[in-house]
Parts: structure tokens; C-alpha cells; sequence
């Protein structure tokens, strides 16, 4: 296949995680790869566990909300400035949040022309990678509903992800994103939130 790369950014502080841009003109497709924990400030990265609720500084409101609703068939995440009937933020874990946001912001300049000449996006990543590559997928389909409106036109394949949202934003995550988890993996279970559970029986 005939892929140019556009961007490699290899990074080395905590907050940030190495990444690949390359674009098929005949595929019409562009592929993210995201690289998984391999380094000290990926480590540092990983251990900023905790549940924060995704926060939009260019909003009205303090917090973004999450209304899962069905959009031809399949669910996905609106976000929205006010939260009328209660608590029901998108929550996810704070260091991914932290590199997904700094990865949107590197790729977003030459990934908007390409989805609205309708090439495809597809990212993908293991470990630290997939669960950057699954908010990084969130935020954009929520900060540009009208260019996701077609669930094929991105989609998250994530190897070996550690928990990364709430379980009402993983399942309305699921029309897009795709995960392979093997069986007895350790990463894939753990949470701050699973560590208290397990600490309770000791």
C-alpha cells in the first residue's frame, strides 16, 4: 500500500505518548498508531489514575456532560455546556486525558481537510497507546459531531487497553471503538477503582 508518512513524534515526557500519522490517497485512509507504555514518563503517565471528568476550557459550563443517544442505531457521546438533572459527566483517567488532548491538537491540522474530503480514520495502540487512541477518538467525534455523523468514517482498534472511562461512556464507545483484550491480562483490570475493591478483602 502506498502510505505517506505525515507526522512521527517520539516523546519522552509524562502527558504526552509517541505517535505515527500516515495517509493512503488510495485507500483514502488515515492511520494513528499510538505507541504503548515504554518509557519512564509513559510510566508517570499511566499512574495518573484518577477518574477526572473531561473539562472543555472554550465552554460556558465548568464540566462537560455526557448524554449517550442513539444516532442511526448506534449510540455516541454528545457533550453538552449544563447539566440539568444531575451528575452525569464523562469520566476518565486524568494522565490519558492529559495525552489525548495533546495528540489532538498535533494531528488536528492536517486530519480535518482529509475527514472532509471523506477519507476514513482509523487509530490504533496497545496499552497506554489504546486508551489514548479511544479518548483521542471521543474528543474529536464530540468537537465535530457533523463530520462523525458516519460510524465507519472512524473507528479505534486498542490492543490491550487499561480501564480508561466510566462504564456508561465505554459502552457508548463501543459503536466505534473495537478492543482485544487476552484473557489473564493484568492491565486490562486495572483500575484505582478495581485496586480499592480488591484491597477491600485483605
Amino acid at each position: 500500500m502506498d502510505y505517506t508518512v505525515l507526522q512521527h513524534k517520539l516523546e519522552f515526557c509524562p502527558g504526552k505518548v509517541a505517535h505515527y500519522s500516515a495517509v493512503s490517497p488510495t485507500e483514502r485512509l488515515l492511520v494513528v498508531g499510538f505507541r504503548g507504555t515504554s518509557t519512564l514518563s509513559d510510566i508517570l503517565t499511566d499512574c495518573c489514575g484518577r477518574a477526572v471528568p473531561l473539562v472543555d476550557h472554550n465552554s460556558i459550563g465548568d464540566k462537560i456532560r455526557v448524554e449517550i443517544k442513539a444516532a442511526d442505531g448506534c449510540e455516541r457521546i454528545t457533550l453538552e455546556d449544563h447539566d440539568n438533572d444531575g451528575d452525569n459527566f464523562v469520566r476518565c483517567h486524568e494522565g490519558i486525558l492529559i495525552s489525548a488532548k495533546n495528540v489532538l491538537n498535533e494531528i488536528e491540522p492536517f486530519l480535518l481537510p482529509l475527514v472532509e474530503c471523506r477519507y476514513r480514520v482509523i487509530f490504533c495502540g496497545h496499552s497506554l497507546g489504546a486508551a489514548t487512541a479511544i479518548v483521542t477518538a471521543i474528543l474529536l467525534r464530540s468537537k465535530y459531531p457533523d463530520l462523525f455523523l458516519d460510524t465507519k468514517q472512524i473507528h479505534v482498534y486498542a490492543f490491550g487497553t487499561p480501564p480508561v472511562l466510566d462504564h456508561d461512556s465505554a459502552i457508548a464507545s463501543c459503536s466505534f471503538c473495537t478492543t482485544i483484550i487476552n484473557n489473564a491480562d493484568l492491565i486490562s483490570r486495572l483500575s484505582i477503582s478495581n485496586l480499592a475493591v480488591l484491597l477491600a478483602f485483605f
